[in-house]
């Protein structure tokens, strides 16, 4: 313990750090192993491995009851170790799988069941509080590998949004001293990046900007009993409706200046009744709803890209890259191309997972994890908890 601890041994060679992903989306576990390596102030990162395990049936339905509310408190403490365990199931298997010899240090984000970063009166206190799930202990002991989890607490405890996370390493690993840039990750919720030429860590800005997958898997589920709309196809069919889509648009997160994070506490299946009723909206055709929560889900992001200085093209990954209607919207909106990760080395499924494997490396280096003039925290700290 000591020894990993001591961040000048730490960084005096290559690390072998394996991210783990679980997103809002809810379709996957992702792991990506990356080799890192730090020389002259300068940090290299290599993808090793990725690998997309699936969830034990019914896992999604009661994480859904979970963050819904809608079940007890066993239920949730159940949860935490269960969830713990199919991780350390699948990162036994991708070891076994990939003959992987050396893996110093796993970096979990968690499942995500609750996210509340503006103030709440609880207790007669402000509150602000953030909830994943996974027990990095649990983990620990039964892969037998240091974890590094729970990136958000700190940042949120001193005020931060605690997300979102990815500025950190898009700064590092997608800036280009020519022109400014965007990265757009589009999982269960959407955010972005605007990566300065400057290069300089303080002059990058990072936010959720609303819907990512999120609306759109949630009407295919329940009206086409897909879980998700395979290139766009089905949304392309229809026809946007452009007055709901401008009441969609009026919601009070879209339109508000950043720093701010969200999730499926907010952007979920009880979206429409959070808006100011349309007589009419049980009328609209599911082809046509699917279709317009799609424009809307591509029409606030660019919305929330108009808050920047001007960028030369949009970087995107995440589930939602391979939505080419989507993809297709969002540049008719803003003007811009869209380029996929993939054609700059990282792959847009497990951009995410990567990122965390970076992470859990600069946390075992007592580097800081989050951008305080991104997430509005009152300073710079080396975020998430390490257990052995």
């Amino acid at each position: 313990m000591d020894k990993i601890l001591n961040s000048t041994l730490w960084l005096s060679k290559p690390r072998f750090c394996l991210g783990v992903m679980t997103g809002t989306s809810l379709d996957s576990i992702d792991l990506s192993l990356n080799k890192i390596t730090f020389s002259n102030t300068r940090t290299h990162i290599d993808s090793i491995y990725n690998a997309e395990y699936e969830f034990p049936l019914n896992y999604k339905e009661k994480i859904l009851e979970i963050i819904d509310g809608k079940t007890s408190l066993k239920d949730i403490s159940q949860m935490n170790f269960y969830f713990s365990r199919i991780l350390a199931e699948a990162i036994i298997d991708f070891g076994k799988k990939n003959n992987i010899q050396q893996l110093d240090v796993v970096g979990l984000h968690g499942q995500t069941v609750w996210h509340e970063p503006e103030p709440d009166i609880f207790l007669n206190k402000h509150v602000t509080s953030t909830l994943q799930l996974g027990n990095g202990s649990v983990l620990a002991k039964l892969t037998g590998l240091p974890v590094v989890n729970d990136f958000r607490s700190a940042d949120v405890a001193l005020g931060g949004q605690g997300a979102p996370l990815m500025p950190i390493f898009d700064i590092n690993f997608l800036h280009e001293k020519d022109h400014n840039n965007i990265s757009l990750n589009i999982g269960g919720i959407s955010n972005i990046t605007f990566i300065p030429k400057s290069g300089r860590p303080d002059d990058v800005i990072g936010f959720d900007t609303g819907p990512g997958n999120v609306l759109i898997d949630l009407i295919c589920k329940k009206h086409f009993n897909k879980d998700y709309d395979e290139n766009g196809e089905l949304a392309r069919s229809g026809r946007i409706n452009d007055e709901f889509l401008d009441k969609l648009m009026s919601i009070e997160f879209i339109q508000r200046d950043y720093p701010k994070s969200t999730g499926r506490e907010l952007f979920n299946e009880g979206i429409i009744d959070k808006i100011d009723k349309i007589d009419k909206i049980d009328k609209i055709d599911k082809i046509d709803l699917l279709a317009t929560f799609t424009a809307f889900t591509a029409k606030s992001i660019s919305e929330n890209l108009k808050k920047l200085d001007e960028f030369e093209k949009i970087i995107v990954s995440g589930g939602g890259a391979k939505n080419s209607y989507l993809i297709e919207l969002i540049e008719n909106y803003t003007g811009k191309k869209v380029i996929n990760s993939k054609a700059i080395g990282i792959d847009p499924d497990f951009k995410e997972a990567m990122c965390f494997s970076y992470l859990a490396w600069r946390t075992l280096a007592s580097f800081r994890g989050n951008l305080k003039n991104i997430s509005g925290a009152l300073k710079n700290v080396v975020t998430g908890s390490i257990s052995f």
